[in-house]
């Protein structure tokens, strides 16, 4: 059972290393702790299906991922309710939508 996940300042990563989950949903069904800061290719094309089947998340680290939209953050989030910490530092695109999301749907934010 894989709980925590660091792929973090992998550059040359994008979004068809997430191609795995879509095949075999169930391998991270119990993360709990995902960093994917610094990945600047990866887009939010494939961040519903985290938000589908990662529901048991407590940290996330979006930060430099500056191509996921709110629009897809915040329609993720409602899955997430067991998170505590969301980091999303040159999100740029983050906003509006997942504030509302956030304070909706993550009461154990801290």
């Amino acid at each position: 059972e894989l709980r925590y996940l660091n792929i973090s300042n992998c550059y040359q990563t994008t979004d068809t290393a997430f191609a795995l989950i879509e095949h075999s949903p169930d391998a991270l069904k119990q993360l709990q702790h995902l960093d994917l800061s610094n990945n600047i290719r990866y887009t939010d094309n494939r961040f519903e299906i985290l938000g589908n089947h990662c529901k048991d998340m407590i940290t996330l680290n979006c930060s430099g991922c500056n191509l996921i939209t709110d629009e897809r953050m915040g329609g993720c989030i409602p899955n997430f309710e067991d998170l505590r910490e969301l980091i999303m530092d040159d999100c740029y695109d983050i906003g509006f939508f997942s504030m509302i999301a956030l304070s909706t749907n993550c009461e154990f934010l801290e």
